[in-house]
């Protein structure tokens, strides 16, 4: 998946989710598809 292989190459190192949640339910990459998709389905970029 582009967003995946976006995440792993770049954007890991610029973007940290500040938790306190040791093993959370969703990745880092499944919350930026769903922002994103969101984002679009409501016209938002």
């Amino acid at each position: 998946m582009y967003i995946c292989d976006v995440y792993q190459s770049s954007l890991k190192f610029y973007c940290q989710r500040f938790s306190n949640n040791a093993t959370p339910i969703f990745t880092d990459q499944e919350l930026l598809t769903v922002y994103l998709f969101c984002g679009a389905y409501q016209r938002y970029f």
